[in-house]
């Protein structure tokens, strides 16, 4: 089964999907978040549900969906993007 939980983030209210399966492997899409408290949100909410981020996607380049893919990668170790 796969689960989906969305956030809102930055100024343009963008969605930002975080996906798992019953591995408990988990990735994230578009990950625009725009400030320390957003990346802190997305942050707890693997590490409460106990997941294994594997990779991120991006639907496309435009900045708002992309503001948090460094951050995000470089906490996880050079997640795959």
């Amino acid at each position: 089964m796969i689960h989906i939980e969305e956030f809102t983030f930055n100024m343009f209210q963008m969605r930002c999907s975080m996906v798992w399966d019953e591995t408990g492997n988990c990735a994230f899409i578009d990950p625009g978040c725009a400030s320390k408290a957003e990346m802190d949100e997305l942050l707890s909410a693997v590490s409460s549900k106990g997941l294994k981020p594997v990779c991120i996607m991006l639907t496309h380049g435009h900045f708002d969906h992309i503001l948090g893919t460094a951050e995000l990668a470089g906490h996880f170790d050079g997640l795959p993007i």
